[in-house]
């Protein structure tokens, strides 16, 4: 069964997407810059 890979993300499905966002997000609010925007954006 493992031999064909997992089955617990397949391509195509709304669980793809999702890993994907999660990721990105994970990635960008890394950067200081980013992550100092995010911080402040409802400050005035």
């Amino acid at each position: 069964a493992t031999a064909a890979g997992s089955r617990s993300v397949t391509r195509g499905e709304p669980t793809e997407r999702l890993v994907r966002e999660a990721a990105f997000s994970a990635v960008c609010t890394t950067t200081p810059e980013i992550k100092s925007r995010i911080l402040t954006a409802g400050t005035p």
